[in-house]
């Protein structure tokens, strides 16, 4: 069982590479979330915990599941796959998700060996 406070340093670290995803400065993401570049920066640092709401606040900042931002347990990741993949799914156009539907069928329909995850 991982430590909480390697918990919050997992979900800092996620927060980090989230920011730097989308390009912004520490100090660009502080504005955005009305709060200081400092309070940012211990959060990354996992020196201030952050509370659920907070992080909901933060995931709608970054345009992303607040399961990419929580680190996964062992045994529901296959919930957070189809949780995120679905999050994903919502954000494509109509196109891109009948690409995407195209696409998989014709994955599935390879034989690429392996056994199945469920």
């Amino acid at each position: 069982m991982r430590s909480l406070e390697n918990i919050y340093l997992e979900i800092g670290k996620r927060i980090r590479q989230q920011r730097k995803a989308h390009g912004l400065t520490r100090e660009e993401f502080a504005e955005n979330l009305s709060t200081t570049m400092q309070y940012i920066s211990r959060l990354e640092r996992a020196k201030n915990k952050v509370s659920i709401e907070y992080l909901y606040r933060i995931a709608d900042a970054l345009d992303c599941s607040i399961y990419t931002l929580l680190p996964a347990t062992q045994l529901p990741q296959r919930k957070f796959f189809s949780e995120e993949l679905m999050y994903q799914l919502d954000h494509c156009s109509l196109k891109q998700k009948q690409f995407i539907a195209n696409y998989v069928t014709w994955f599935l329909q390879q034989d690429i060996g392996g056994e199945s995850d469920t």
